[in-house]
């Protein structure tokens, strides 16, 4: 019997109970008049659903990251206890799928991730045996290798990449405990590292990151019923923050990190009903909105954000397997002013050390119309990889002229551990606000050492 039967069958046992004291009819008005409800709820208006190409594959219990600008689904199954071990990618410019040399171990419900260009496949499972496998696959190459194996085999993961490591979270063992286990691989080392509990034990659940920390949503707890929580786990710390709950418990959705915030997406209810539901977290206000329901509801499918872009893959809805790709565009912001900035001023070729337990030091270089010093607001500067990286150390209080054309300029410094930078990097970028809320964006040459 595989992981989906037993929970179809859990699901059905507790359909029963409940059948027990009330007709199946009863039941049926009941789950539908939800249905209903949830389809009448008013929705912000912050964005649309299309539907792209599908897959070529129909397949649920999929993995799937980003190389790029291309979307990796990797792995998989069908709700008849087929493992596969097929990838597939997608160039949103094309609206093209092609299949690419097939994973080595064949398996679903595993996780994925990229570090510096390459797809990393996680756990997973071949029911009833858990895995422990790490394969990598390189696109320059075509090609998988294996690398060093989980301290402990374990299935139903969540998985994400933050400064070039891979983070593997939760899980459980068939019948065996719903783990809290959060574990980090370090591909510079082919080693793997323990690291501080989740405070919530569940497998299934949807994961990313924003700003250098990993959000952990929802899942499947211990006692067999989804949860809503959402804990949020700091690197540099090693600890763990709870956060908000999700208005919707639910396990096997998928999350994207999109301009600072974090959409989750689809899932299942404790009856093994797919959700449709899209929900935004905004770390600023640690608070919660709903959005435009997906066309297709359904759990268990692969997610990315790709130029802020949520495109959501695959998956099942009730028994049944989905090619289905669908986008959200959320609704942005005007522009923000692009701003002239000087990475570590006087230096060239800026070249960072992300290891490097010190500061960078950023200039936002002033103009005939713009007083960097009075009309940036310091506190609302982010710089890294991204520029959404909350890396601020201090601002200089006063101005200097680092280019020398007479005009002050503002100089902050932001700590180099947080700034996110990976190997292959040539871009730093600094984001802010100016005094009455205007965004501003900067962007200036870096060079990653060593390699």
């Amino acid at each position: 019997m595989s992981t989906r039967q037993k929970l179809a069958l859990f699901y059905r046992t507790v359909l029963m109970a409940h059948t027990s004291k009330i007709s199946k009819a009863i039941l049926t008005v009941l789950l539908s008049s939800a249905v209903i409800a949830i389809s009448n709820q008013a929705f912000a208006q912050e964005g649309t659903w299309a539907t792209k190409a599908p897959m070529l594959m129909a397949r649920g219990a999929v993995a799937g990251s980003i190389i790029g600008s291309n979307l990796y689904v990797v792995g998989g199954g069908n709700r008849g206890g087929a493992f596969y071990s097929t990838l597939e990618v997608y160039d949103p410019t094309t609206n093209i799928w092609t299949f690419l040399a097939p994973m080595p171990t064949a398996r679903e419900a595993a996780a994925a991730a990229a570090i510096n260009g390459k797809l990393y496949v996680v756990g997973g499972s071949r029911y009833p045996i858990p895995l422990e496998t790490l394969e990598v696959y390189d696109p320059t190459t075509n090609t998988w290798t294996s690398k060093a194996s989980m301290p402990a085999a374990r299935s139903h993961i969540g998985a994400a990449a933050i400064n070039g490591r891979l983070y593997v979270v939760g899980g459980h063992i068939h019948y065996g405990p719903t783990l809290d286990t959060l574990e980090v691989y370090d591909p510079t080392t082919d080693t793997w590292t323990s690291l501080a509990p989740m405070p919530t034990a569940r497998y299934e659940p949807a994961v990313s990151v924003i700003n250098g920390k990993l959000y952990v949503a929802g899942g499947m707890s211990a006692f067999g019923f989804p949860v809503d929580t959402l804990e949020v786990y700091d690197p540099v710390t090693n600890t763990w923050t709870i956060k908000a709950p999700m208005p919707t418990a639910r396990v096997a959705a998928r999350a994207a990190a999109i301009n600072g915030r974090l959409y989750v997406v689809g899932g299942e209810n404790v009856y093994g009903i797919p959700w449709a539901t899209l929900e935004v977290y905004d770390p600023a206000t640690n608070t919660w909105t709903s959005l435009a329901p997906m066309p297709t509801a359904r759990g268990w499918a692969a997610a990315a954000a790709i130029n802020g872009i949520f495109y959501v893959a695959g998956g099942w809805s009730g028994w049944r397997s989905l090619d289905t790709l669908e986008t959200f565009t959320p609704v942005t912001a005007a522009p923000p002013i692009p701003v002239e900035i000087d990475i570590k001023p006087g230096s060239y070729p800026n070249s960072i050390n992300p290891k490097s337990k010190g500061n960078i030091p950023v200039a936002i270089l002033s103009s005939s119309t713009f007083d960097a010093p009075s009309q940036v607001d310091k506190t609302s500067l982010t710089f890294g990889r991204t520029g959404d990286e909350e890396s601020l150390a201090f601002c200089n209080p006063s101005g200097e002229d680092v280019n020398g054309d007479g005009l002050l300029d503002l100089v902050c410094h932001f700590e180099t551990e947080k700034t996110g930078f990976q190997h292959g990097d040539t871009q730093g970028v600094l984001k802010g606000k100016t005094m009455d809320g205007t965004p501003i964006k900067g962007t200036d040459y870096v060079k990653i050492v060593p390699k």
